[in-house]
């Protein structure tokens, strides 16, 4: 793995256990309170960071892979790097990410064989799709509308229907 050399940045290969992800995003749209009416509302920051606390649970491997990672790919997390993450959309997808200082703390070690890990991680919101996300809205809703006309005609026209 070339370090950055020519613009790379490397992927971690181990992805955090899918349960352990608590996500905050951070405020993209500004709210000002004005006396007698309603507040006002505009977007303060483009593709602002969330913060991403996760945990890896590690063989003995993992976790020495993990460590060098650490070390050498982002010099002591001061370089950016792709994770695999579950966050906007079902599958796993890489995002950029670096680590918050100070984060990193080993929780959890059964002898020398399971490693549990637990960091946190600044990541950046990969560009949206709005033709993407304006396809699953229309497809939920009409998927709710097929549902509930679905449910009428099981519930209420069927049974009076005399056989």
């Amino acid at each position: 793995m070339a370090l950055y050399n020519g613009g790379t940045i490397p992927t971690m290969s181990i992805a955090p256990d899918y349960s352990s992800y608590t996500v905050t995003d951070s405020a993209q749209v500004l709210a000002v309170k004005l006396k007698g009416g309603a507040s006002r509302y505009r977007q303060d920051i483009l593709n602002s960071t969330s913060t991403v606390a996760c945990q890896w649970t590690l063989t003995a491997g993992q976790y020495e892979y993990w460590r060098a990672f650490y070390r050498t790919a982002t010099l002591t997390g001061a370089y950016p790097f792709y994770c695999p993450l579950t966050l906007d959309r079902s599958g796993v997808t890489n995002f950029k990410c670096y680590f918050v200082p100070d984060s990193i703390s080993v929780s959890g070690m059964e002898g020398d064989v399971v490693f549990v890990v637990q960091a946190q991680l600044e990541v950046y919101p990969n560009p949206p799709n709005p033709l993407s996300d304006a396809a699953i809205i229309a497809f939920n809703g009409n998927l709710q509308q097929l549902e509930d006309r679905l449910n009428t005609i099981t519930n209420y026209l069927l049974p009076r229907i005399p056989f």
